[in-house]
């Protein structure tokens, strides 16, 4: 990363961000998971796939139909779209994707 250190980028990284490398990681596979959601028809698994899944959370891979279950679980593709003017909205739906992405003993 522009000759720094692995171990320097993780302590400057959420100093000038104010997340971790992992976090804007995260975050922004979901949010391009979103962003296919709201831009394309494309199924809920090819979306999983195209957003970068697996990812590895707390040590434990998750697998792109788990990316979908827990997106769907959050809000269905019909009414993402159906909402996909609403920037508020799209960043709700990342956050709380996030947090179940955090929470401790999902199944992988």
């Amino acid at each position: 990363a522009a000759g720094v250190s692995c171990r320097t980028l993780s302590r400057w990284f959420p100093k000038v961000t104010g997340m971790t490398v992992l976090d804007f990681i995260q975050k922004r596979r979901v949010a391009l998971a979103c962003h296919y959601l709201a831009t394309s028809d494309r199924s809920s698994e090819e979306i999983a796939f195209e957003s970068g899944t697996p990812v590895s959370v707390n040590g434990q891979k998750l697998s792109p139909a788990k990316l979908v279950e827990m997106l769907n679980a959050l809000v269905t593709p019909v009414v993402y779209r159906a909402c996909r003017e609403s920037y508020e909205f799209f960043m709700t739906i990342v956050e709380k994707a996030l947090n179940q992405l955090r929470q401790p003993g999902q199944d992988g």
